[in-house]
């Protein structure tokens, strides 16, 4: 699955992430999702914090750089773990409509 066919709108990407979350049914891999989805929500406030205060303060400026990578990173892995687990949902579900037709 390509990570471009995930939704660019934040709050859906952040709802389609939490029903993967909640499909996932606990475990380590669901515990991942949710520390994802975490931090992409921590890092994207973090940014939009630091670039308001950056508009009054020239100190908060030279932390918008770092905190800009830091969101865009958060957001790709996101997006790549989503990925990851709609692919296995659907190779799953491949895998359950074969064993019905056979």
């Amino acid at each position: 699955m390509n990570e471009d066919l995930l939704p660019r709108d934040w709050f859906k990407l952040l709802a389609l992430a939490d029903e993967i979350a909640n499909a996932l049914s606990g475990g380590r891999e669901e515990a991942l999702m949710r520390a994802s989805i975490a931090s992409a929500r921590y890092t994207r406030d973090a940014y939009r914090a630091i670039r308001e205060a950056a508009k009054e303060s020239p100190e908060a400026d030279r932390f918008l750089v770092p905190a800009r990578i830091a969101r865009t990173k958060a957001e790709q892995q996101l997006r790549r773990r989503l990925t990851r687990h709609i692919a296995a949902l659907c190779r799953q579900m491949d895998n359950h409509a074969l064993s019905i037709s056979a």
